[in-house]
């Protein structure tokens, strides 16, 4: 099936006239028009990808033109003279049949497949199917057309093209039945790259399916890793002949590829935008926008309002990162896990995943093996939800510290790389991360310091734009879980309210607010400043607090932008700012052993435990000679004299624990390595 863009948009209106008569005959130049593409628009969407929407819009107006150039004057009555007009061209009161041009097509896809109902019986078929790109395979050349000449000179030339598998096979002589020969000068070539798909399952709840797909021409040119891309093409399978055996490989062919945003389709109407936006005017409303994330869970009406800002994300116009990632530690059984796993059904492009169960390579950039045994690399869910999804990491405490670099590459940089055979590879990791940790040991010992409770890196702290400590738990909140559980009478506020979107609603409104860009206005811009001012004052000269540095000042604007776009605000106000000021304070104050000075409060960050190691170290690096070299009774006399360690015999058996560890004898001296 092959024609001219000009022959598919006739033909298309004539079986538009036939198939649809009194949808035609019903529209007008200021509406849209749906229409559901069956398998034979398949095969001219694969001939004219880049012009389908144009033939089709192009064969709307020609049948609505066909159809009124066929009906009689004399049949027009009552509403259809209306129509009358448009043959009616008098004093050029409008464009006549032209007018037609201006109706709209909204092209309802080929019913796409899940990547689960790929199987031998539909080989050969016409499929759509959606995926994400996992891996990229290098570009290389194939045959698409020659011609053959007959080596024993008979005049039998025959012209080749390649199977639907890509193949270029061989044709015999006619006559003498020898292996013809190709004329090199005639072959037509094009580029086919073999890339790895997965399917668009963000839970991941069982084992992911993937397949290999081939593709050709400008395809080859516009895939990488990460992208989400509906696919046309068929499922066949691929047999070659390796001496006197057969290889059975099967793939997908792809006829078309194009980019698609899972959200895309996924949207709520302007009317309804504008009506929530009246809704939200109320504060109580506000709190029922926020009570719609997981209603299940009971409570943490504060911590899913981070979340719903980390959901919409902040304004481009206002600050450098607009994902927001917020982190939540807390004792067993609060509801942490419970909240962040909810996370995929409201977001299209999240991806869930358990921090003990990850790697480095995993996380960001890692090798696969292709079919045909190459190595290629493949992107995890740092790089397959970007840019602009969430990343959602349950037991962050329990990931290994060296795959945790991966995480703070993209959170600091929005890069993950991998080296590999001395190439450099390089990924954009635009996604908010949503992480939930428990404490070391189990439960939050307010007896010590924030860096003794967790079980990860400190400076992970600084890289979330807000950090909730779940571990106060009041007899009032035990009853309210309590309630909830058995399907009670809520005795909170908050139990009491009825959520206002539901699930499916609330995922189309967040994907309509994350279009807006609001800037903030000058008194906002003040605030912000001030309040950084005074939290950066607090911590001067301590070093038990966490500072309140500009990456924080970022983080509250992308925090405030967020909340303005979640109210389809304009603009953002000092509201807004003092609002997120709350917030940001409230999660201070859900830790335990806070330091409170002045109209601020700052994380107490360092222990008296963490005070005695770092004076150990200065004490170290005190005794060292010019040499680079310390003495062991001097450190030792040192360490007892300053406090470190009450008596010199504990000095001495630390000492001893840190040989071969951090220190290294040099003649009758030790070398220090931190």
């Amino acid at each position: 099936m092959s024609g001219t863009e000009s022959y598919y948009a006739e033909k298309i209106a004539d079986k538009l006239i036939d198939i649809m008569p009194i949808k035609i005959s019903k529209l007008k130049p200021s509406h849209t028009l749906t229409y559901e593409m069956d398998s034979e628009d398949l095969e001219i969407f694969a001939e004219h990808p880049k012009k389908v929407e144009d033939i089709y819009q192009r064969a709307i107006s020609w049948a609505c033109r066909k159809y009124w150039s066929a009906f009689k004057h004399k049949n027009l009555t009552g509403t259809d003279l209306k129509q009358a007009i448009f043959k009616d061209d008098t004093n050029q009161r409008n464009t006549g049949m032209r007018a037609f041009d201006r109706i709209k097509i909204n092209l309802i896809f080929y019913p796409t497949i899940t990547m689960r109902q790929i199987n031998p019986t539909i080989e050969k078929e016409a499929i759509v199917v959606d995926a994400r790109i996992m891996a990229v395979g290098g570009k290389i050349g194939y045959v698409k057309k020659a011609s053959f000449y007959c080596p024993n000179e008979h005049d039998t030339d025959v012209e080749q093209s390649a199977s639907n598998t890509l193949r270029l096979f061989v044709p015999k002589c006619s006559e003498c039945k020898a292996n013809m020969k190709m004329h090199t000068i005639t072959a037509e070539t094009d580029f086919v790259q073999t890339i790895k798909v997965q399917e668009l399952d963000n839970t991941l709840q069982q084992s992911p399916i993937t397949f290999d797909v081939k593709v050709t021409g400008d395809n080859v040119f516009d895939t990488w890793i990460g992208k989400r891309i509906r696919i046309a093409g068929h499922f066949l399978t691929d047999i070659s002949e390796v001496g006197k055996k057969q290889e059975h490989k099967q793939y997908i062919f792809a006829k078309y590829i194009h980019e698609i945003e899972e959200v895309s389709n996924v949207c709520i109407s302007k009317e309804r935008a504008y009506e929530i936006k009246t809704l939200l005017q109320s504060p109580e409303n506000q709190t029922k926008l926020f009570k719609s994330f997981a209603p299940a869970i009971e409570g943490r009406i504060a911590i899913k309002e981070s979340l719903c800002y980390s959901f919409v994300g902040g304004s481009e116009s206002e600050v450098r990162r607009i994902d927001i990632s917020i982190l939540d530690i807390g004792n067993a059984g609060e509801g942490k896990s419970e909240t962040i796993k909810q996370i995929p059904r409201v977001i299209a492009k999240s991806m869930y995943f358990l921090g003990n169960n990850a790697t480095a390579a995993g996380l960001g950039i890692g090798m696969v093996k292709l079919d045909n045994q190459t190595s290629v690399p493949q992107g995890g869910p740092l790089v397959l939800c970007s840019p602009h999804g969430t990343v959602v990491v349950d037991e962050l405490d329990k990931m290994h510290p060296e795959d945790l670099k991966a995480l703070l590459s993209s959170m600091e940089q929005q890069i993950v790389t991998k080296v590999v055979a001395g190439v450099i590879l390089g990924l954009p990791s635009l996604v908010s991360v949503v992480a939930a940790a428990n404490p070391k040991y189990g439960d939050w010992d307010i007896v010590h310091g924030i860096v003794e409770n967790i079980n990860f890196p400190p400076y992970l702290l600084t890289r979330f734009d807000i950090v909730w400590c779940s571990v106060k738990t009041n007899s009032i909140k035990k009853q309210a879980i309590a309630s909830k559980i058995l399907n009670m009478t809520p005795i909170l506020k908050d139990g009491q309210l009825e959520v206002l979107l539901s699930e499916e609603e609330l995922l189309q409104y967040v994907n309509f607010c994350k279009k807006a860009s609001p800037k903030l206005t000058q008194a906002a811009k003040i605030m912000a400043r001030d309040f950084y001012l005074q939290m950066s004052e607090i911590a001067e000269g301590e070093d038990k607090v966490i500072p309140m540095t500009p990456r924080e000042l970022e983080g509250i604007i992308r925090l405030s932008t967020a909340r303005a776009k979640l109210f389809q605000l304009d603009e953002v106000g000092i509201d807004e700012v003092e609002a997120i000021i709350k917030l940001k304070l409230e999660a201070i104050n859900s830790f335990p052993g806070i330091q409170v000075k002045g109209g601020g409060q700052q994380l107490k960050l360092m222990s008296e435990t963490d005070d005695k190691e770092k004076l150990k170290r200065n004490i170290i690096i005190d005794c060292k000679g010019d040499d680079g070299l310390v003495d062991s009774a001097e450190v030792i006399n040192k360490w007892v004299e300053r406090g470190v360690y009450k008596t010199e015999t504990r000095a001495t058996k630390e000492f001893e624990n840190m040989e071969k560890i951090n220190f290294f004898l040099r003649g009758n001296r030790f070398i220090y390595k931190p």
